[in-house]
């Protein structure tokens, strides 16, 4: 009998204990709900969850224990912690703890600020600098393409002038041999005719020779 109210002591102090374990976790839980922010959704799963592993323990520690027998004291010492830490303790650790995390949080984040902000504006005068310098390169690099077109332009243009130049000088010297070749046909021409002229004009002497000698 001594041991069997031994246990069942051990049994009620255990869940009492579990009771004030679990609500510390919740309270942990709910810590963390003040400083991040959760919608519905998310703190509707947190307590599912949460319920569900804390059923899970209950029942398990009650089984270990116990040999898996229900006993209405393990409830009352399990809901007797849980009550008497919300209502107790609860208070004095949610709120004193979240305002620290808080000061806290905000503390590290005021030095992290102190040691950023000056690399944050050196990395964004770098960065500016490095903008400009590559636009100053950007525009070294297209004014360079556009004197290398414009030389090649001014290259093609010239070489087109000297084609044309050379194709006018062809076209002149071709006429120039048209011409001479048609003046030296002329001149042939003009020769034949002056040669035919005076043919005609010794035919035309010895003729006249002819008729003096027969009419003596």
């Amino acid at each position: 009998m001594t041991e069997s109210i031994y246990l069942e002591a051990r049994l009620f102090l255990a869940a009492f204990l579990l009771g004030i374990i679990l609500i510390f976790i919740y309270d942990i839980l709910r810590i963390l709900r003040r400083i991040i922010i959760h919608n519905l959704f998310f703190i509707a799963l947190e307590d599912f969850l949460f319920w569900c592993g804390a059923g899970l323990i209950c029942f398990g520690l009650m089984f270990w224990m116990y040999q898996g027998r229900m006993r209405a004291f393990y409830f009352i010492g399990l809901f007797l912690g849980m009550a008497l830490y919300h209502f107790n303790l609860s208070p004095v650790v949610v709120e004193p703890i979240t305002k620290i995390i808080k000061k806290t949080g905000h503390f590290i984040k005021n030095i992290i600020l102190f040691f950023v902000k000056p690399a944050v504006k050196a990395y964004k005068k770098w960065k500016i600098k490095n903008e400009k310098r590559e636009k100053a390169r950007k525009a070294a690099r297209q004014e360079k393409i556009k004197k290398e077109e414009k030389e090649k332009q001014d290259r093609d243009k010239r070489k087109e002038e000297k084609r044309e130049k050379k194709r006018k000088e062809l076209e002149v010297e071709k006429q120039k041999k048209i011409e001479n070749r048609e003046k030296k046909r002329q001149e042939k021409v003009k020769n034949l005719e002056m040669e035919r002229q005076l043919r005609e004009k010794k035919e035309n002497e010895k003729q006249r020779k002819r008729k003096k000698a027969g009419n003596k």
